[in-house]
């Protein structure tokens, strides 16, 4: 007599389903992880850093300029407009190279980024409200210290001068353009995020601003210093205030870029 025993076997297709299943998994899991931001590990250390990297780099290209300049036919006009440039190159590149070695890179850290139209158009106008700013902060200082319109000194003398020479227009591309891209980069974007995230919003935009009108002082007496100082610091203010409240610095390129553009056509 025969006993017939039914073993019950596993179905192929429905493992491969399962295994399918799986992998599928896996791959979602990995692309998540992919897509997922890095923890950004740059901070004040870092944004500190940039200044004397920034000063010594400056410098060593100045001094490199000069001799060629006393010993070519490059005048020391074109010698200070490279000098401008590779700081502004410098201080770009930092604040990029900051992000990328120790973040997610400067569209996601900085938030280089536009919400259409209306957002370029809001930038815009904001570089128009950064003039108007200027001007009443400008007045008061004028009238708190008692100096006169004409004492007055602003930082476009680098544009004004060697008028009619190619090195002026090297120059307005430079204050219209590299400088605003530059500035952003590293005082609204690095420094300003790293401040930010150590003390908080309103230490990260006032020591910001500050730092940001240390670089424009050009000299002059101590009234016109301060006037200048109350200037620029009211300007990198309301940017570090729009930056934290966006969340973006690619705005604040364009007011810059605006405000600049608007400054160097009212001097000429």
């Amino acid at each position: 007599m025969w006993v017939t025993t039914t073993v019950p076997q596993p179905n192929p297709r429905s493992d491969g389903d399962q295994l399918a299943n799986i992998d599928e998994a896996v791959d979602e899991e990995l692309d998540a992880l992919l897509d997922a931001p890095f923890v950004v590990r740059w901070g004040l250390f870092d944004a500190l850093l940039g200044f004397p990297a920034v000063i010594v780099g400056t410098l060593v290209v100045a001094v490199a300029w000069s001799f060629v300049a006393s010993s070519s036919a490059v005048s020391f006009a074109g010698a200070n407009a490279f000098t401008v440039i590779t700081m502004q190159l410098m201080m770009a590149s930092w604040a990029v190279w900051t992000t990328r070695r120790k973040g997610n890179g400067p569209v996601s850290d900085f938030g280089l980024t536009l919400h259409g139209l209306s957002d370029f158009i809001s930038s815009v106008v904001l570089g128009f409200s950064l003039l108007m700013i200027g001007s009443v902060v400008a007045g008061l200082a004028l009238w708190l210290l008692g100096v006169s319109p004409e004492e007055q000194t602003t930082n476009v003398g680098i544009v004004t001068q060697n008028s009619g020479t190619v090195w002026q227009w090297v120059m307005i591309g430079s204050v219209a353009i590299g400088a605003p891209i530059a500035e952003e980069l590293f005082f609204r974007g690095l420094l300003l995020g790293a401040l930010r995230r150590r003390f908080g919003s309103f230490v990260g935009v006032v020591g910001s601003a500050l730092a940001f009108t240390s670089v424009h002082y050009v000299g002059g007496s101590l009234e016109q210093s301060i006037m200048l100082f109350s200037v620029v610091g009211a300007i990198g203010v309301v940017l570090g205030a729009y930056v934290v409240r966006t969340g973006r610095v690619l705005p604040t390129i364009i007011a810059h870029s605006v405000f600049n553009t608007l400054v160097v056509i009212a001097n000429f």
